[in-house]
């Protein structure tokens, strides 16, 4: 039996993103956010899975030390405003993108 003392999200390995891990959403939005990290992170700042309905304003995000702010796959109707670093776009489909 699993109770809620069993579950640690150091059970579930590591993870594929610095700051978020969005997968399997619709009607997302992102607004005035910053992220900002002690340490020179190597994964991306996003990561998003099967997204329908992205959207990213005012998000600040640092470049990942292998020069990724995201990592994207299956995302529909993504919109990108108001973030630096991130190329602006209004209902872009990607298959499979990093920026």
């Amino acid at each position: 039996m699993h109770g809620n003392s069993s579950y640690s999200p150091k059970n579930l390995g590591p993870r594929p993103a610095a700051g978020f891990y969005i997968r399997h959403v619709k009607g997302l939005t992102l607004k005035d956010v910053e992220f900002s990290f002690d340490q020179p992170d190597a994964r991306p700042t996003l990561e998003v899975y099967d997204a329908d309905g992205l959207t990213l304003d005012d998000v600040k995000a640092p470049k990942s030390t292998a020069g990724q702010i995201w990592r994207l796959e299956k995302v529909k109707n993504l919109t990108v405003q108001n973030s630096p670093g991130l190329d602006a776009r209004q209902s872009a489909d990607v298959d499979k993108g990093a920026e």
